[in-house]
C-alpha cells in the first residue's frame, strides 16, 4: 500500500490545475511558492529567496552580524535600523496587539533564559523511539 502524504496530494494537485510550487527550507521553517503562471516560477522563487535573505540579515537573533543583535546589545542606546527591520517589528507588535499578547515579540531573553538560544540546525537531534 502506498501512503500519500499532504504535499504529495498538493503537488498532484498543483499539476492537475497548471501551477507551478518549489518548496525549501529558510529561517528554520519550511517555504512554499505557488504560482499561476509556471513560467514564472524561478523569478518568484528568487524574489522571496532576497526577501528571507533581506529578513534574516534584519531579525535574526541567530546571527551575531543582524541588526536586530546590534540593537539587542545596544544597551538601550539609539540604533539607526533599515527599512526591513523596523518594518519586521511593526508587524510583530501589530500581531501583539491584534492578539492580545498572546503574540509577543519582546521575550527575547525569557527564550534565552528557557534554552532557546540557538537555531535547530545547532540542536542536537534526538531520537524519542526506545
Amino acid at each position: 500500500m502506498t501512503t500519500s502524504t499532504r504535499r504529495d496530494h498538493h503537488r498532484r494537485s498543483c499539476a492537475e490545475r497548471g501551477l507551478a510550487s518549489a518548496e525549501w527550507s529558510a529561517l528554520g521553517t519550511s517555504v512554499h511558492v505557488l504560482v499561476t503562471a509556471p513560467d514564472r516560477l524561478e523569478l518568484a522563487r528568487v524574489a522571496v529567496e532576497q526577501v528571507l535573505r533581506r529578513t534574516d540579515r534584519a531579525a535574526s537573533r541567530f546571527r551575531a552580524d543582524s541588526e536586530l543583535t546590534r540593537v539587542n546589545t545596544a544597551g538601550g542606546a539609539w540604533v539607526r535600523v533599515s527599512s526591513a527591520l523596523f518594518q519586521a517589528m511593526q508587524v510583530a507588535l501589530d500581531a501583539a496587539a491584534w492578539t492580545g499578547g498572546l503574540v509577543d515579540p519582546t521575550v527575547g531573553a525569557a527564550l534565552i533564559d528557557l534554552g532557546y538560544d540557538r537555531t535547530f540546525t545547532r540542536v542536537p537531534s534526538v531520537d524519542p523511539r526506545p
